[in-house]
């Protein structure tokens, strides 16, 4: 699973992932830092990006 937070900690997206490879459409985004947490089976990631 993948869920993406704005910078005020909005969760803005979120999805289930069945493979290693997760696409994310962020056209719908405003632009600005968001944060997200990847959780798997038996570990957890997390990351930040910017949308321009």
């Amino acid at each position: 699973m993948i869920i993406v937070y704005d910078m005020t900690g909005k969760e803005v997206y979120k999805q289930q992932c069945d493979n290693k490879k997760i696409n994310v459409n962020t056209t719908s985004f405003s632009t600005g830092v968001f944060t997200y947490k990847v959780i798997m089976e038996n570990d957890i990631v997390f990351g930040k990006f910017i949308k321009q």
